[in-house]
């Protein structure tokens, strides 16, 4: 009766850890589907990150406490700033992001030349304005964070020490703090089921990292691909870029520059340094990040702990012999820029086009890329349909007369506020001048009641010509390209980006709705890249940091009686968000134009 009774409790007991594995794998897989993006950020990260980030999710109530604790610190710090200029409150955010300089200043004396020496030269101007000028604000700056970390301090005294180690690594990461707090829900299931079983959790987690690498390393060279496959999309795609890069006031990089970046960044991830001294030059700069005490600056439209240079953003740069040398997707911060310009679209209509086919055929992909893309689809639906967009021979013309549109209506609202209606009315009452989207658009269903008036802009928008007679001036570095969205929830801009010096002249009618080049868009239904074969790295081992990891992956995949995975790609670098101050290189040089070289 013994033998019989131990028997049963061990078959409960076997049962029981099924069910409690089933329970596992439903949870991972209903997490992989509700936050898909949050998950796969994390998993990236190396091993030692993702071992602090499972010990902070078995104590939640932490995350949100701390989170709440940055919340107020980060309030106070804007509310310090708000009353200096913004060119000041730029410097002053520079200097945050180097709390033992912050504290040299505030010492008593002030700062000296000897305490710059362990500082990246980029950073020695400011920290001399700011001790000759500004010494009570940054006073008060080392207050605030001095504060915050004593605050911090005290709050973890009664936890574990595992999870203080995990806490003090991970706030030195502010973008993974941030992700924890602000997907509490992930936060919590991941910790229960890594307190329950933490050898499953940190096998799957494994698996899942080498298969999101494996996905974006397919999702990178289609890219390349499809660039290789598409001059036409190319030349706009450089000539859009060299707009941007001269928006962002910065020079040119040479391959020496990009080479120095990408070694550093190889060599010191995360910034988890900035406080041991002894910088490689520009290494502070570019990775050492807005303290998570004090957030990121409020001009950001994005999540934005890290400064990185413009050729980041644009996802490729110039290497020997002006061999264009693709290393990247386009950051999220840069498609936001792209497509929240209209007169891009006039000006690029089969870049755009080429941006539309890449998302259609990566649907399951959902980065930053594909989401800004989607966001900008989903926006314009309710004013010009659902199949305005439908990928045909005649859409290149379909988006260079909606970014002429967009141009025109805008300029309306600043010119006849009163008089001007809904984006909708408006396009029915204009629509003789756009024939290829009227076309679309009659042969789609629209939201009956038209869409509410919009906020008075009070600053026309540049209208684009057909050849490129971009400014030649640069503007500031930093200045706020954040459009200010209305109430009724429409995201197009409602004042001149960046307060630049283009011309506000009023738009024309159409005067030309052709594509501007010769060769023909892509007709077929589904984008047709022919791959190119050779492939080739960029120098020094070049790992290109990913922003949005955006990998697509299958439910059955993760089935707990897997297989290890036998692909093994090299160690991935953290994600960083996208949103790029000034970046100040040094030495600049021409960089001459060329082909296109893959790379990994």
């Amino acid at each position: 009766m013994k033998k019989k009774l131990i028997g049963l409790l061990i078959c409960l007991f076997g049962w029981a850890g099924i069910g409690l594995a089933q329970s596992s794998d439903a949870i991972l897989a209903r997490l992989l589907q509700d936050d898909k993006a949050s998950v796969e950020a994390l998993v990236l990260y190396p091993e030692n990150i993702r071992n602090d980030i499972l010990q902070a999710c078995l104590y939640p109530e932490l995350v949100v406490r701390i989170g709440e604790m940055q919340r107020l610190t980060s309030q106070q710090f804007s509310d310090l700033l708000s009353t200096e200029t913004r060119e000041d409150q730029q410097s002053l955010w520079e200097l945050a992001r180097f709390p033992a300089l912050v504290t040299h200043i505030s010492e008593r004396g002030g700062l000296k030349e000897e305490d710059l020496k362990t500082f990246p030269e980029d950073i020695h101007n400011v920290a001399r304005w700011a001790n000759d000028a500004k010494r009570p604000t940054v006073i008060r700056m080392n207050e605030l964070y001095a504060a915050s970390e004593s605050a911090f301090a005290s709050l973890l005294r009664t936890y574990p020490d595992p999870a203080q180690r995990a806490l003090r690594n991970l706030v030195t990461v502010p973008e993974v703090m941030s992700i924890l707090s602000e997907s509490l829900k992930m936060t919590v299931l991941v910790g229960d089921m890594y307190r329950r079983d933490p050898a499953w959790v940190i096998h799957k987690l494994d698996s899942l990292n080498l298969e999101v690498a494996r996905r974006n390393a397919e999702d990178l060279q289609a890219w390349r691909d499809s660039l290789s496959a598409n001059p036409q999309a190319l030349r706009e795609y450089e000539q859009s870029s060299e707009e941007f890069r001269k928006e962002q006031g910065a020079p040119v990089a040479t391959e020496q520059e990009v080479t120095q970046y990408t070694t550093v960044y190889n060599t010191y991830n995360y910034g988890n340094t900035y406080n041991t001294g002894n910088y490689p030059r520009n290494y502070g700069y570019y990775h050492n990040p807005y303290p998570w005490w004090y957030g990121y600056p409020s001009w950001y439209d994005y999540p934005s702990w890290y400064p990185q240079p413009y050729w980041y953003h644009s996802g490729y740069y110039y290497g020997a012999g002006g061999v264009l040398i693709v290393y990247g997707m386009p950051s999220p911060y840069y498609t936001w820029w792209y497509f929240q310009h209209p007169w891009h679209h006039h000006h690029y209509p089969h870049l755009t086009h080429h941006f539309l086919c890449y998302h259609e055929g990566h649907r399951d992909s959902p980065g930053g890329f594909h989401r800004e893309v989607n966001n900008w689809v989903a926006e314009n639906e309710t004013v010009f349909g659902k199949d305005w967009l439908k990928n045909d021979v005649n859409r290149p013309d379909r988006i260079k007369e909606f970014g002429q549109f967009e141009v025109s209506y805008h300029n309306s609202l600043v010119t006849q506020p009163s008089k001007t209606p809904s984006e909708q009315v408006y396009f029915e009452t204009h629509s003789k001048e756009y024939p290829n989207l009227n076309a679309s658009v009659n042969a789609s269903p629209r939201p009956i009641a038209p869409k509410p008036t919009v906020s008075r802009p009070n600053e026309t928008w540049p209208v684009k010509p057909n050849t490129d007679s971009r400014p030649t001036t640069n503007p500031k570095p930093n200045t706020d390209s954040r459009p200010t969205t209305n109430p009724n929830n429409d995201s197009r801009p409602t004042t001149n980006p960046n307060n630049d010096s283009r011309p506000t002249v009023n738009p024309k009618p159409n005067n030309d709705s052709r594509p501007t080049t010769n060769p023909k868009p892509n007709t077929d239904s589904k984008p047709t890249y022919t791959p190119t074969p050779k492939v080739e790295r960029p120098p020094q081992n070049f790992e290109a940091p990913r922003s949005n990891p955006a990998p697509s992956y299958h439910n059955d995949t993760w089935q707990r009686a897997d297989p290890k995975p036998t692909y093994s790609p090299k160690p991935q670098v953290a994600p960083r968000p996208q949103v790029s101050p000034k970046p100040n290189f040094s030495n600049p040089s021409p960089s001459p134009k060329g082909g296109i070289k893959g790379s990994r």
